[in-house]
């Protein structure tokens, strides 16, 4: 399949808001998972449980099961690639989806 190169700004327009919806929906997802670590341990479940649990959840979100190629570039799509990339290969920016206490 060949890649998009040319789209008309009403097809750019609807394309950018489902990735909108699916960032919205990654922010969501993280903030029930963040939810559920709090109730986890004002419960008094251990440190592998509440990692388990939130694992659990977050497995929904990513990373995802192909791996792509870091981008280059400094452009806004590049930036958003490698923050979602687990094969960047700078990590400063990057969204990891493995629990990590706090």
């Amino acid at each position: 399949m060949a890649a998009v190169t040319t789209m008309k700004c009403s097809a750019r327009r609807t394309a950018l808001r489902q990735i909108q919806a699916l960032v919205n929906e990654l922010i969501a997802l993280n903030e029930s998972a963040d939810r559920l670590r709090v109730q986890l341990l004002v419960a008094g479940q251990s440190a592998a449980e509440v990692s388990t649990s939130v694992n659990f959840v977050l497995t929904a979100a990513g990373p995802g099961t192909t791996a792509t190629t870091a981008a280059t570039g400094d452009k806004i799509v590049d930036r958003l690639i490698n923050m979602l990339n687990a094969n960047a290969t700078d990590t400063s920016g990057q969204v990891g989806w493995e629990y990590l206490a706090e």
